[in-house]
């Protein structure tokens, strides 16, 4: 059984990229080839797929052949199992959970995916399946 161990709740949503070493290019491209859309300041929501902790964890699991759970933990054991890290990300689930559908520039209009036609893009899921067990 593998466990990993968050200090947010296990429903917070994160807004995943996919395969980075696919979609990052393909929403570039997108942007360089629609300026009449992307000029002039515009935000591009760069994301495959909205999943919570426990679906990535859920997700990963079921790729690789292994049992999982979520387990929250104190602030406290958080931070002593990633002494470097363990604040840093903390404060990064906290604006996840307080932004949940809100945007990270704070601007009203950001193009999406949809918007730009961005097509070919590999989910999260692909990406564990990539990963080496």
């Amino acid at each position: 059984m593998q466990y990993i161990s968050y200090i947010l709740n296990s429903s917070v949503k994160f807004p995943l990229v996919g395969d980075a070493t696919v979609n990052v290019g393909l929403f570039v491209r997108a942007i360089i080839q629609q300026p009449d859309k992307t000029l002039g300041g515009k935000f591009v929501h760069g994301v495959t797929d909205v999943m919570t902790a426990e679906e990535i964890l859920s997700t990963w699991a079921l790729v690789h052949g292994f049992e999982a759970e979520y387990v929250q933990v104190a602030k406290e054991t958080y931070y002593s199992l990633w002494p470097q890290w363990g604040k840093a990300m903390d404060r990064m689930h906290e604006y996840l959970e307080w932004a949940e559908d809100r945007s990270f520039s704070g601007e009203d209009v950001i193009l999406s995916k949809e918007d730009l036609g961005v097509t070919g893009l590999s989910s999260t899921r692909d990406a564990f399946a990539r990963m080496k067990k």
